[in-house]
């Protein structure tokens, strides 16, 4: 019985203390990182000719990073799966041209 109790144990400890489903949305794009938090997606949600990607950190693992996604309205876009760097914030934006981006004005947290 205590291996049993003692291996629930070492898996919880393994995981993210908070994973939750998070998801940013602005006008034009919506991100999100769920389940594990060990992948992050974004979503092309206008045909406004706009690219859009995501901001979002890893549990150490450096520092912020992008995912882009130009391949038009109603596409999505997905990292490669990392769960033990999980995801601790994401935010998505829209690429303007020519432009200031617009991002969601709140990183969206997958711990505190």
């Amino acid at each position: 019985m205590t291996v049993g109790i003692l291996a629930a144990g070492a898996i919880l400890a393994a995981s993210p203390a908070f994973a939750q489903d998070h998801e940013s949305n602005i006008k034009g794009a919506s991100a999100w990182s769920k389940g594990n938090n060990a992948t992050v997606s974004v979503k092309d949600t206008e045909a406004d000719k706009h690219g859009v990607y995501a901001r979002y950190f890893r549990h150490n693992n450096g520092g912020e990073k992008r995912l882009d996604n130009y391949a038009g309205e109603g596409t999505t876009t997905t990292s490669g799966s990392d769960a033990k760097h999980y995801v601790t914030q994401i935010k998505a934006c829209v690429d303007i041209q020519w432009g200031a981006d617009r991002c969601d004005g709140n990183w969206q947290l997958t711990e505190d």
